[in-house]
């Protein structure tokens, strides 16, 4: 078993605290945590693969306000690794947009892997997923140049349609 570190500025969804400021997974949004609750809890079991340890975990819903005061609600597995607002990565001088880092742009990518290798592809998904790719490219292009989310998006939806396969068997 491969355990990944955690950076400082990574928190667990089962150590978030109301009051942290964090980045929504899939569109980088600052919002600040109101509650974590378990999704059992609110009538919504849901469980989370945990691809290190093999094992499945009990969901949480992290409930929060975003900067319009508009409420955002996240479904995670205890285990997610959120980015955490306090403690920002260390960019490279004049970057065009501070809310557009390298490694926002990596945890984002790898947010929507993770999502679509978990539950699958819609339609949905993929103009959701080709809006977050379009953001990027037009407000950080030396991290998109070259990267075609939607050519990604297809070897993931494979990844979980083989997943799936094998949990049905």
């Amino acid at each position: 078993m491969t355990v990944t570190s955690m950076s400082p500025n990574q928190v667990r969804a089962d150590s978030l605290q109301t009051g942290s400021q964090i980045r929504h997974p899939h569109d980088w949004t600052l919002f600040t945590v109101v509650s974590v609750e378990a999704l059992d809890l609110i009538g919504s079991p849901l469980d989370f693969h945990n691809r290190e340890t093999g094992e499945m975990e009990r969901g949480l819903r992290v409930t929060g306000v975003d900067d319009a005061g508009e409420t955002v609600h996240v479904d995670c597995a205890p285990s997610y690794l959120w980015h955490r607002e306090e403690q920002q990565p260390s960019e490279p001088e004049g970057a065009a947009d501070p809310r557009y880092t390298q490694a926002g742009y990596v945890a984002v990518r790898k947010s929507w892997q993770d999502l679509i290798e978990m539950f699958g592809l819609t339609e949905y998904r993929a103009r959701t997923l080709n809006a977050a790719y379009q953001l990027w490219a037009l407000n950080a292009p030396e991290y998109a140049a070259g990267d075609d989310w939607t050519v990604a998006a297809d070897k993931w939806q494979r990844i979980y349609l083989t997943n799936r396969t094998e949990w049905s068997a």
